[in-house]
């Protein structure tokens, strides 16, 4: 039995289509070290070149819902437009040695990030694609813009195009993201609110980055995987799930909106000390305003979710399955990260 078993399993894991998928995989993250490591602006256009086209072949699957194929597809073109600018303003300024170009291939970076003015595309994106395609969407694809702004001089010439983006990528993600009913659109605005973060800390250290953008990649993880596993697609259907579903939803959207003392908020803490640190305090302020008013946003919703929820569990009782180990770790990544985090810092 037990052996039929292994078989079985072991037949998944080096079937062909997985081999595929783990090929693709170290072909992204081949890209992601070559925009990591990059000191000239076409390898790291090469780099995120590898990453967009690794993407597809990973997040695609057979019997796909056409809505995720058409999600796919409008991704593909909002990169392509992208890259294009920031390749063709490249070669311009290398042929022109003009630094006004810097302008247009941090806006290319900018359509890339979904950050303002370009995060129109990120709700309709990732209302069609699967939790898979919206995580990687919402991590990987965000590596290789970051630190090509990070390696570069483009930031620090232009650094109040950045701050003045990431600002408004924040407060316009915090206050969209709590007037949608859908998870996915909800996650998008999200990302979007992370992306401006990480993106005015460019500005900053490079591990400070490195490390707001691990943290930030373990709690999508665990949220989505939550996501994925339950089957939750809006919130009316809150009510109709599991304590355990609901505590870590809830958990999940406060710490997405940096309410202390979980995981979000450590990585915003951080964020704040090294902005202040960098001499840049009256964007700290404004940060610090637009994350309040997201996280003021952020609990409403929580609270609106857990009445409504108690209220329906009154009438309609709902049995709780025993937590298995998944929930403990998604758990322990959404609270219990924090202290670990500080006395690694320390």
């Amino acid at each position: 039995m037990s052996g039929s078993i292994l078989t079985s399993v072991g037949s998944r894991i080096f079937s062909l289509n997985t081999i595929h998928t783990y090929f693709f995989f170290i072909l992204m993250f081949s890209g992601g070290l070559m925009c990591s490591s990059c000191t000239d602006l076409f390898t790291g256009w090469v780099g995120m070149e590898v990453m967009l086209l690794c993407f597809f072949p990973v997040v695609l699957k057979h019997h796909m819902p056409w809505l995720s194929v058409l999600g796919c597809v409008n991704y593909f073109v909002i990169q392509v437009i992208g890259s294009n600018l920031y390749f063709v303003s490249s070669c311009f300024m290398s042929a022109f040695d003009s630094k006004h170009w810097m302008i247009s291939i941090l806006l290319a970076l900018f359509l890339k990030l979904g950050m303002f003015p370009f995060s129109f595309w990120v709700p309709k994106v990732y209302s069609s694609l699967e939790w898979g395609g919206c995580l990687m969407v919402s991590v990987w694809q965000k590596y290789g813009p970051l630190f090509i702004m990070a390696n570069n001089y483009l930031n620090q010439k232009f650094w109040w195009l950045v701050t003045l983006s990431g600002v408004l990528s924040v407060w316009i993600g915090g206050m969209l993201g709590v007037t949608v009913n859908s998870v996915r659109v909800l996650m998008g605005w999200s990302s979007v609110c992370h992306a401006g973060w990480m993106a005015i800390l460019t500005l900053t250290s490079e591990w400070i980055l490195l490390l707001y953008f691990l943290t930030y990649a373990l709690i999508c993880t665990a949220l989505f995987s939550m996501f994925e596993l339950t089957g939750l697609m809006n919130f009316s259907s809150f009510a109709y799930y599991s304590q355990t579903t609901r505590a870590c939803l809830c958990l999940g959207l406060l710490s997405m909106a940096g309410v202390p003392p979980l995981s979000g908020f450590f990585l915003k803490w951080v964020g704040l000390l090294s902005l202040i640190e960098s001499g840049f305090e009256l964007i700290s302020l404004a940060l610090i305003m637009g994350s309040g008013m997201s996280a003021l946003l952020y609990m409403n919703l929580v609270f609106t979710l857990s009445v409504h929820s108690w209220a329906m569990s009154l009438s309609y009782p709902i049995t709780t399955p025993m937590w298995e180990a998944g929930d403990y770790i998604r758990m322990f990544i959404l609270i219990f990260m924090f202290p670990f985090l500080f006395f690694f810092l320390n």
